[in-house]
């Protein structure tokens, strides 16, 4: 009846029973072998029961201490080789957590720098972008100014070239005035020989009136007032040849005067041809530089867009390194009691691609039970 007792109780788990009944022969021989299997195994269960407990709350600086044979020497060097895992899985994962939360700080600064250049490099190309606005209306209103001034360089162009041949007609002009001035001169000189013969013809003709007597004395009359007439021809002659003369001198200068305008005149168009030949050039690399700016802006448009793109992308970025920053401080939180359940790893490396570790603590606190 004691050893149905006893056996019930190891049945129920409960192996603190012993025979206590008196025997003698080989029935005391049983008794104490019993009993010893009955200390052993309960000592073995109380000991590692009291370690899975530890480990259960964290506590990873126990193991079995008592000498075992048999199966439960096997037993005590699973479990402490099952803590010694347990201990380095959770030492690597902390010191992984520690490096995940080091990169995501690493990574949060450099986003953060990232960010920073990114927002100055958005306002320089705003500015660029500004600046290549106002440079094409800029180049706009000179390319307006240049064509204006074509027109106007043009125009100038065909008023010195009507200018220039005003100049020769009225040199042509002064020249046949010149002609002419000579033969009027050339007429005057006949004029006065014709006065000089005139008034020797009213002297001889004096003198035989004079000696023609009372006779003469009409005849005298006459050769005076032809005399006197041809005096003032001869006067009206020298006159004629001085103001003649003058207009020569006249005729000379302006003459020299419209050939110099003539050769400014010529001059003038020349350097009119040249300036608007420059200012069509000018023109010309105006419209170049303003395609060259529009391409530039376009260039500036398309590099804002990206670099408002890689602002959205570093803010995203910045958002996951904090993400993980903060889910790495909660797993070395969590590893710091020891407590690291499959599902708790899930949710905290599965954004991350990390697969758990063979052997996590609950499987091995298990396997240990088992």
């Amino acid at each position: 009846a004691e050893l149905a007792r006893v056996m019930t109780a190891m049945r129920n788990g409960d192996f603190s029973q012993q025979l206590e009944t008196s025997m003698q022969g080989q029935l005391a021989q049983l008794q104490d072998d019993v009993n010893c299997s009955l200390t052993i195994t309960a000592n073995a269960i109380t000991e590692v029961t009291a370690v899975l407990s530890g480990l259960a709350q964290g506590n990873l600086n126990q193991q079995l201490r008592q000498d075992y044979q048999g199966v439960f020497a096997t037993l005590k060097a699973d479990v402490n080789q099952t803590i010694e895992k347990l201990t380095t899985v959770i030492s690597s994962i902390q010191e992984s957590a520690n490096k995940v939360s080091q990169s995501a700080a690493e990574i949060a600064a450099s986003n953060t720098e990232i960010s920073q250049r990114t927002e100055e490099q958005a306002a320089n190309l705003e500015e660029a972008s500004a600046s290549s606005s106002n440079m094409l209306d800029e180049i706009a209103t000179i390319t307006k100014q240049a064509n204006e001034a074509v027109a106007l360089a043009e125009n100038a162009k065909i008023t010195a070239t009507e200018g220039g041949e005003l100049s020769s007609q009225t040199v042509n002009a002064i020249i046949e005035v010149n002609s002419s001035s000579k033969d009027i001169n050339e007429i005057v000189s006949v004029i006065d020989e014709i006065a000089f013969q005139t008034n020797l013809l009213a002297l001889n003709a004096a003198v035989e009136a004079a000696r023609a007597g009372e006779h003469g004395r009409g005849f005298a009359v006459v050769a005076n007032e032809v005399r006197e007439l041809a005096g003032r021809s001869a006067t009206s002659a020298k006159q004629i040849k001085a103001i003649i003369s003058n207009s020569n001198q006249k005729i000379s200068q302006g003459t020299a005067l419209a050939n110099s305008s003539g050769e400014k005149l010529k001059q003038i168009v020349s350097a009119v041809a040249d300036v608007n030949q420059m200012i069509v050039s000018i023109n010309g690399s105006s419209i170049t530089q303003q395609q060259a700016i529009k391409e530039v802006d376009i260039v500036v448009q398309r590099l804002t867009t990206l670099i408002q793109e890689n602002s959205a992308m570093t803010e995203e970025t910045m958002a996951a390194a904090k993400q993980m920053a903060d889910q790495a401080n909660t797993m070395r939180h969590m590893l710091g009691y020891g407590q690291c359940c499959e599902s708790s790893f899930h949710s905290l490396c599965g954004p991350f691609g990390l697969q758990p570790l063979e052997g996590t603590l609950a499987a091995l606190i298990g396997d240990a039970k088992t």
